[in-house]
């Protein structure tokens, strides 16, 4: 389809420490510098694989 982080229109952000917020939100900024998507965070007690993070989005032209 040809999208990329400039079309995400939607990010829906699992943290399992919401303690990490500022620490992903710097790496998120990474990505998203102008005009961030709009984003959810909300606080999981457990992800795949023992991960820390994990982000869904959504992307449309």
């Amino acid at each position: 389809m040809g999208l990329d982080f400039r079309d995400v229109v939607k990010a829906t952000v699992y943290l399992r420490e919401f303690e990490e917020f500022a620490r992903m939100n710097v790496v998120y900024r990474e990505f998203f510098p102008v005009d961030p998507p709009t984003r959810a965070t909300v606080g999981v007690t457990a992800l795949a694989s023992d991960y820390r993070v994990e982000i869904e989005v959504v992307a449309a032209r």
